[in-house]
């Protein structure tokens, strides 16, 4: 399934990679994923989220809102996602953050998304900008 999840930086900032075509299902599982590491995480936890391979995604807002109870979670900082401009997903995921009332942000690119990400939460800074790689596993949603 298109959906990979796992810690960039342990605790503190979320990787979420969704690529090729998503569905709401893909959505729910993510969604309890998310959850689970936002339970374990030191707060504030943030989300990067590239979406650079994205193809088709639910464009439901009413669906998308239902399937993703974890941005109400008390947890979440900001949600940053990059990807190649894409008017569609750019509007629906603008309109569920607004909806939502989440931190959101959308560049596109993956060291734009960064360096906003360690401007909003200096306590991530040297996590960030160190030459930061994922290295921890990731887990596949579906």
């Amino acid at each position: 399934m298109p959906i990979d999840i796992s810690w960039y930086v342990p605790q503190r900032v979320i990787s979420m990679r969704s690529y090729g075509d998503i569905t709401i299902d893909d959505t729910v599982a993510a969604n309890h994923q998310l959850i689970q590491l936002l339970d374990d995480g030191i707060p504030l936890v943030h989300t990067l989220v590239d979406q650079t391979e994205l193809e088709r995604f639910p464009i439901s807002l009413t669906d998308l809102l239902e399937s993703l109870t974890v941005m109400t979670h008390p947890e979440l900082g900001w949600t940053v996602v990059y990807s190649k401009p894409n008017k569609l997903a750019d509007f629906i995921g603008g309109m569920i953050a607004r909806m939502a009332g989440i931190r959101y942000r959308k560049f596109n690119s993956k060291m734009a998304a960064i360096s906003f990400l360690a401007e909003q939460d200096s306590s991530l800074r040297s996590a960030l900008t160190v030459g930061h790689t994922a290295s921890y596993p990731m887990h596949h949603v579906g």
